[in-house]
């Protein structure tokens, strides 16, 4: 195959080295991970000496501390090293940094003699271009793409090329076709993938701006049968199970991604649609199901939900229910809505009660006469599960009835009010919290004033927004007694129902809550703290501004900036923010990571369910090893998983059990190319860069997620334990313990 390597120093890099300090043969080791991540084999790995395998581990920790471009010593020296290995790792680093000034730094590597540093270099390219302008990028990218002769670099390469936002129409049809023109080449399916991907990036990412060509729509719904007997793909089977396994869970995957980019393009016809609900995937076929929500027929699109709707699978059913009630409800009635109640699947009948909510009856006119005589209103029955609450002490879920007292209060106020007081004064806080919803829902404005002192914060939170609906200025005494608590949503939340207070005591409250928050000194606290500086900018006048002015010099630059912009308002002069960041984490030793890399997480649920992930400390090091210290030090113990979205994600491990409470200091994103799939283990944010160590599994493929979240890990065992926790789940402990060797 023809070189295109660009001109390079021969000499090895002048390594600039951290204090990593490990035997040789531990390091080569432990290096071995880095070829599950696509980044090597094991060979090249052992073939490094002492200071090269170090200088990998010097370029990750000047990734990890964020320079700025013209501070990249160790990454530029590892572009141009002799080791593939190295200016792997150094592409990858530079693409982390998602600065598109870099992508002229990173271009000569799409011409590097080694395919793997092209592909890597592809991927850096678009992640430097994150929401930014992509038009030197796209250019980039489909000239290397008429030029790569490797099929599996040219699928990372299109695969890069459908992530960008293109400049024009035209530029979008040029990619799209580049795109479509590649997957008809003859590839292995795990090639294939790579430009399956990058298809259901460009049709989702572009959906509301363009529509995708005929000629897309008839490569993807080729490619929805992809491997099935008789179509594209298609293997006979083996007799090498495992092989057999692995080349169907690929062609799965294609078909997937197929599914998933007709379905974001609204381009998914009824034919195409009924063949998926029959794919021995459940992915396939979940996918399928929320397509079959658009079809246009209608007698098709209820066929399609009813197939669903019978699927042996949960998640698929579960879509199913979601498309009746989206599109079928008003016109046939609650029948597939109340018969779920009984499903067997707690998430399905939890979605079903959720559902009751909205009613059962559409306009006479738009509800055939059948549905018309036989529907009644679902009051009776969500009245029912309420008052089915587990009594105190007893260990039987609570979720049915809260679920089902919230809906309540949509269809019978009246009937809702009169379960509050058991609600109210359960001793399980996750049900009080429901209770406050409910009050909300029905204006029990006495309900929601008790439980706005309540201990739980979460709670408290709940019942102050309910107030703010309800009550107007009467949340304000509410509110500021809320600011003398330290839970981030409940700060937040306080802070926000007092815009426009005219209560003397919100502004001396919001003060010394800002004041004590700061000294705890957790970037993580940075949501709350913006939001008090925000309503202290309104409330607040030049006689605070000695109060505000230490804030131009605070650790966290963003609340730095905000100071001075208060300070600017009330003043009209400007000060300049004059942020003093904390130390970051210190990089973990390569010791660590090596460590890591030859052990799992096992995390032990309080109802004896077990769930085994396996870790990526050489793909995310930092977050993996925060992770794991956490782990060790007893962290997670007690904590729940409060968050749980069927057919999403659980998200848990938050001090608070909500999405603000998390450890500090932030972590800094690390994105790979590794796929959101069904059983990763990501870090939650708030933006990048603000990873604060809380843990989400995904349910599904959650392919939105890909590029912008870190990844840890993946469930290799348990999953069935992961499908059937509810909101509340508690982690008992999390152990890191070496891997079992197989005999």
């Amino acid at each position: 195959m023809e070189s295109f390597a660009p001109a390079r120093s021969e000499s090895k890099p002048s390594c600039r080295l951290a204090a990593v300090s490990a035997p040789v043969a531990a390091l080569a080791i432990s290096l071995m991970g880095f070829a599950a991540a696509g980044c090597g084999s094991a060979d090249e790995f052992a073939g490094l000496d002492a200071d090269e395998l170090q200088f990998i581990v010097t370029m990750m920790a000047e990734e990890d501390s964020r320079p700025d471009p013209d501070s990249l010593l160790t990454l530029r020296e590892g572009l141009v090293a002799d080791e593939a290995i190295v200016r792997r790792f150094a592409v990858r680093g530079i693409g982390r940094l998602e600065r598109p000034e870099l992508v002229a730094t990173l271009a000569p590597l799409l011409d590097d003699i080694d395919p793997r540093v092209r592909a890597a270099a592809a991927r850096a390219i678009a992640q430097s271009v994150y929401n930014d302008d992509s038009g030197e990028a796209a250019d980039l990218l489909r000239s290397r793409l008429t030029e790569e002769e490797d099929r599996g670099t040219a699928g990372s390469v299109a695969q890069a090329l459908g992530r960008l936002r293109p400049e024009s129409p035209a530029a979008l049809s040029d990619a799209e076709k580049d795109l479509v023109e590649l997957s008809r080449r003859t590839m292995p399916a795990g090639w294939l993938i790579r430009v399956a991907r990058g298809l259901e990036s460009l049709a989702r990412l572009n959906a509301r701006d363009a529509a995708l060509a005929d000629d897309t729509v008839a490569r993807l719904v080729e490619l929805s049968t992809y491997g099935r007997s008789g179509a594209e793909g298609f293997v006979e089977p083996t007799d090498d199970q495992a092989a057999d396994s692995a080349l169907a869970f690929e062609q799965a995957r294609i078909r997937r991604l197929a599914l998933a980019a007709l379905g974001a393009a609204g381009r998914a016809d009824a034919d195409t649609v009924e063949m998926a609900l029959y794919d021995p995937d459940t992915e396939v076929r979940r996918l399928a199901t929320i397509a079959a929500a658009g079809v246009d027929d209608a007698a098709r699109q209820q066929m399609l939900l009813q197939i669903a709707l019978d699927d042996e699978s949960g998640q698929v059913r579960l879509e199913g229910l979601r498309g009746y009630a989206r599109r079928l409800r008003v016109s046939l009635g609650c029948g597939p809505i109340l018969a779920a109640l009984d499903d067997g699947d707690p998430h399905i009948e939890l979605q079903a009660i959720d559902l009751l909510a909205a009613g059962c009856r559409g306009p006479a006119g738009d509800r055939s006469p059948d549905a018309q005589e036989a529907d009644e209103s679902p009051a009776s029955t969500l009245r029912a599960i309420a008052e089915s609450l587990p009594a105190p002490g007893d260990a039987a879920p609570w979720q049915h009835a809260a679920h089902a007292l919230v809906a309540l209060a949509s269809v019978n106020p009246d009937a809702a009010a009169a379960l509050l007081p058991t609600f109210s004064q359960h001793p399980t806080w996750q049900v009080r919290m429901y209770a406050a919803r409910a009050a909300a829902a029905v204006g029990a404005l006495d309900t929601l004033e008790d439980l706005s002192d309540d201990a739980h914060a979460n709670v408290a939170e709940a019942s102050i927004r309910g107030l703010r609906t309800n009550a107007g200025r009467r949340v304000d005494s509410s509110a500021i007694r809320a600011l003398q608590r330290d839970d981030y949503r409940l700060l937040m939340t306080a802070a926000s129902v007092l815009e426009d207070s005219d209560d003397a005591e919100a502004l001396p409250a919001l003060l010394g809550a800002l004041d004590r928050i700061t000294e705890q000194q957790r970037e993580t606290s940075r949501d709350p703290r913006r939001a008090m500086l925000e309503r202290i900018g309104e409330l607040g006048d030049v006689a605070n501004t000695e109060m505000i002015r230490p804030y131009l010099g605070d650790f966290d630059p963003q609340i730095a900036q905000q100071a001075a912009e208060i300070l600017l308002a009330w003043t009209g002069t400007a000060e300049p923010p004059m942020p003093r960041p904390l130390d970051p984490l210190p990089f973990p030793s390569f010791d660590e990571l090596r460590k890591l890399q030859d052990s799992q997480a096992f995390l032990h649920m309080e109802d004896g369910g077990v769930i085994e992930i396996d870790l990526l400390p050489f793909e995310a090091p930092t977050n993996t090893v925060r992770f794991a210290r956490q782990a060790r030090s007893g962290y997670f113990e007690g904590l729940t998983f409060h968050r749980v979205v069927a057919n999403f994600v659980i998200q848990g491990g938050s001090p608070g059990a909500n999405e603000y409470m998390g450890a500090g200091p932030y972590t800094r994103d690390e994105i790979l190319d590794r796929a959101h799939l069904r059983g990763t283990v990501g870090i939650s944010t708030r933006g990048r860069d603000t990873d604060d160590s809380q843990i989400f599994i995904n349910l599904v493929d959650n392919v939105r997620l890909d590029h912008n979240y870190t990844i840890i890990g993946v469930v290799v065992d348990g999953m069935d334990v992961v499908d059937r926790l509810l909101e509340g789940a508690t982690i008992e402990r999390v152990t890191i313990e070496p891997k079992q060797r197989e005999q």
